[in-house]
């Protein structure tokens, strides 16, 4: 048990480094004085999500969606309750969490981390990836049920092995009990 409960946060803490390196590199290339363009942001975004096999979302710092790798959400409002990490990257800090995307319907690992301009100091905006765990889960639960039946194995084959040593080992010893009833009864 141990082991599976280190290998899933393993697994997801993987994960979550490779997607914040993924996202600040996306991030480090936008221009922030250019993040009101739609056009450009949404070209870099598809760009970044055709390398890396995500989904790449770019929002101003009013949290407007300027690029969309997918292109159907330019324009909308993100930084909303139901997407804590975008609201947090706008107040400069980098987040990542696995959570259920309604509008999917399945669990999805949602990082972002804020745009910073540099020479004046503050946050212009922020990049969002979203990828699906479902391969991560499913990986691990495969290996998951690896180490159970590994363990099931083991420990039918020392129950096998118990039960032939301790037949062994007692054989001489019920020889020496009959034995000792056959004295106990008379036969010399």
């Amino acid at each position: 048990m141990p082991l599976t409960v280190n290998l899933q946060r393993r697994a997801a803490a993987e994960l979550e480094t490779n997607a914040l390196v993924t996202a600040q590199g996306i991030a480090g290339a936008i221009d922030p004085n250019r993040i009101d363009r739609t056009d450009e942001m949404t070209e870099i975004a598809r760009d970044a999500a055709a390398r890396s096999n995500v989904r790449v979302l770019v929002v101003d710092s009013a949290g407007i969606v300027s690029g969309d790798s997918d292109g159907i959400a330019v324009g909308e409002m993100y930084a909303e309750r139901g997407r804590p990490e975008i609201l947090r990257a706008l107040d400069g800090q980098p987040e990542s969490i696995i959570r259920m995307s309604q509008d999917l319907g399945r669990d999805i690992m949602a990082t972002a981390v804020p745009v910073v301009d540099e020479d004046e100091q503050r946050v212009v905006g922020a990049v969002r990836i979203t990828q699906d765990v479902q391969q991560v889960s499913d990986n691990v639960r495969r290996t998951t049920l690896g180490l159970l039946a590994i363990g099931a194995a083991g420990l039918v084959a020392g129950l096998i092995l118990a039960f032939g040593l301790a037949g062994s080992l007692s054989r001489p010893l019920t020889r020496l009990a009959g034995a000792a009833r056959r004295l106990g009864s008379g036969d010399l």
